[in-house]
């Protein structure tokens, strides 16, 4: 992705793609998670 020009930022977790999103969601248009200890489901649902 960032050799085609986008932006790339990465999370250990569902937790740390929550806090990701709350600082980045400005810059963030493609959201894409295979998530440990938090379902990719539950954190889709607190980033939305």
């Amino acid at each position: 992705m960032e050799t085609l020009g986008y932006d790339v930022f990465t999370a250990r977790n569902g937790k740390e793609a929550v806090e990701v999103y709350k600082k980045q969601w400005d810059k963030i248009d493609l959201v894409l998670m295979v998530m440990p200890n938090m379902g990719d489901g539950e954190a889709y649902d607190r980033i939305k």
